[in-house]
């Protein structure tokens, strides 16, 4: 099948889709590669093989699965193969026609399936009531490390103009202490999940907190894509901006909330939800991404918000995350991760790192505050010394979530690709080692070790017996 786009110019650029195999051309069998078809299912046969290469020795000593997505990135990146650069003339020499943009869209597609579904699990009554704590630690989390942006013109005047000029290494500076001062909810839930706490008093503290923070960033991140489209593009457009997303809210808590509430309480108990609903919720989450797109806003503010207002487990929750959290787990999120690990050129790192010193400076720096700045109220409220360890660690975890936050000022030339290098590779740091950690210093089991005798045989001589009796239903109760 071929496909024909007109260009510029009236110039033809022709790409083909499927191939009639190796035997096209014997003499050079490559030809197949310069179909649109082979081309991605070559692009992710080597991404799963170096994914299940890599794990297969990181398994052997508990590190993350994700660690390996990242390194199968790395493997695939500039320093070795450089799959991207290698697939980007394949189908044609027009730009347009970039080898790399199906293997792209897969991965926006599992960054928007992911973000839904992590979202979708977290449960708003926990969030929202777990008392004073929680709001503490979530304003004082998002505030704090934004005193980081005192340190933006702190040794400015040993920038090199050759690596950037004074301005444009000043918005870089600001480029990683906004990333780095972000708490997304979703990166918060996957590990959380993966340390499978999430349902932990210290799972629920730290989920609260998170989705505190992650309310004040959303806004904060509106008004400042805003304010840059008032100063850059237009006031007119950023007026319509600004009633877009008023329109947005409205439409998602006045018409589609009522519509998912509906949509549970028609259901019977014990009976799934219709898949007409299912795919319905699903269209409505691209559909967000694609409308805060062309109101020139991140793509993944729409599904993070269409998550929160699904109530997580069943009907309708359960029956979203039984249909599509397989899928996107295993298959578009590794693709996922792979791909933008696949744009880290550590080299980079190596070559301008005097340029990049201070932002290396920043990043820890950053880290630091946001530690101190959720370990301080853990212990004001009395909470135990390595839970309040544990939350700290949780909120400041940096992971595959960021890459989109990374991408987004790679794109818009806010940062180099040596800085984005190096936050690809301290994410990846981030991954290994935090979970680690984590498990040897939390163990939610251990409170409950008092608990391993409490039973007929250890019972104390004339003490009582209790007995715990559950009634599920009025119908077990005889009148």
């Amino acid at each position: 099948m071929n496909t024909t786009t007109y260009i510029g110019d009236c110039r033809i650029s022709f790409f083909n889709i499927s191939s009639q195999g190796f035997w096209e051309n014997l003499k050079s069998p490559d030809v197949v590669f310069g179909y649109s078809l082979p081309l991605l299912e070559i692009q992710i046969i080597l991404i799963f093989f170096c994914i299940v290469m890599s794990h297969m020795f990181l398994r052997c000593i508990g590190i993350s699965q994700i660690v390996s997505y990242m390194i199968a990135g790395i493997i695939l990146g500039p320093q070795l193969f450089d799959i991207l650069e290698k697939s980007s003339e394949k189908l044609s020499a027009d730009p347009a026609l970039d080898g790399t943009a199906a293997l792209r869209c897969i991965s926006v597609f599992g960054r928007i399936m992911f973000t839904f579904l992590m979202t979708v699990r977290t449960s708003r009554r926990v969030a929202f009531h777990s008392g004073n704590l929680p709001v503490v630690i979530g304003i004082v989390s998002f505030f704090a490390p934004l005193f980081g942006l005192g340190f933006l013109n702190l040794f400015s005047d040993n920038i090199d103009p050759h690596y950037m000029p004074l301005d444009k290494a000043l918005s870089e500076r600001f480029a990683i202490v906004i990333t780095q001062s972000a708490i997304l909810l979703p990166s918060t839930t996957y590990i959380l999940l993966e340390l499978k706490i999430i349902n932990s008093e210290l799972g629920r503290l730290a989920l609260s907190a998170c989705v505190i923070n992650d309310i004040l960033g959303i806004f904060a991140m509106m008004v400042a894509t805003i304010q840059a489209t008032y100063i850059h593009v237009s006031h007119a457009t950023a007026y319509r901006d600004i009633v877009a997303m008023i329109i947005f809210f409205l439409i998602v808590f006045l018409v589609f909330k009522p519509m998912v509430q509906w949509v549970i309480d028609r259901t019977p108990e014990d009976k799934p939800v219709e898949d007409i609903y299912i795919h319905a919720v699903i269209l409505t989450v691209f559909a967000s991404a694609a409308y805060f797109v062309f109101f020139n806003m991140k793509y993944i503010l729409g599904p993070l918000m269409i998550g929160i207002i699904i109530p997580e487990g069943p009907p309708l929750g359960s029956a979203l995350e039984a249909k599509f959290e397989r899928l996107t787990m295993n298959v578009f999120l590794p693709i996922s991760i792979t791909f933008s690990a696949m744009r880290c050129d550590g080299v980079r790192i190596i070559s301008q790192f005097t340029d990049i010193f201070f932002n290396v400076f920043l990043t820890f720096l950053v880290l630091v505050i946001k530690l101190v700045a959720c370990f301080t109220p853990c212990l004001y409220y009395k909470l135990p010394l390595s839970e309040s360890m544990a939350v700290s660690l949780i909120l400041s975890y940096k992971s595959f979530v960021e890459f989109v936050l990374y991408e987004a000022v790679l794109e818009e030339k806010y940062i180099s690709q040596a800085t984005y290098a190096f936050l690809i590779l301290y994410s990846l740091l981030n991954a290994g080692i935090v979970p680690t950690v984590l498990r040897s210093m939390y163990d939610p089991k251990r409170k409950y070790l008092n608990y391993q005798k409490r039973d007929i045989l250890h019972l104390e001589p004339n003490s009582d017996l209790r007995i715990l009796t559950c009634l599920h239903k009025s119908e077990n109760v005889r009148l």
